[in-house]
């Protein structure tokens, strides 16, 4: 009984570190920039006012995010610092939820099709 707990402790400790890798917060931030209308990093990069390649570091999962850029990019853009980091949309906005959630499923699209 105690090793069946210890498994399910273990299983959920790995998939919360998915949810909070490097990776999955930039392929976040990848969605919430298309969300928001912009197809280009720089773009994005200039309206957070960060430089683009480092823009591009959080995107790709190079470097996860500083609690400073998250609060900046919260600031910006009305998401929570618990949907950048664990996936949440508890909190979200209602228009934006829908933002994230059509990219979502746009990019769900193109992935069947290619």
């Amino acid at each position: 009984m105690a090793s069946q707990a210890v498994n399910r402790d273990t299983a959920a400790m790995n998939e919360d570190r998915q949810l909070d890798s490097s990776e999955a917060i930039g392929l976040r931030i990848v969605q919430l920039r298309k969300a928001l209308g912009f197809e280009r990093a720089n773009s994005f990069a200039r309206f957070l006012g960060i430089e683009t390649n480092t823009l591009g570091n959080y995107e790709v999962g190079l470097r996860r995010p500083s609690l400073e850029f998250a609060a900046k990019i919260c600031g910006r853009t009305g998401i929570t610092l618990d949907w950048l980091y664990w996936g949440s949309v508890v909190g979200l906005p209602v228009n934006l939820l829908q933002l994230l959630q059509s990219v979502d499923e746009a990019d769900q699209g193109e992935s069947k099709a290619g």
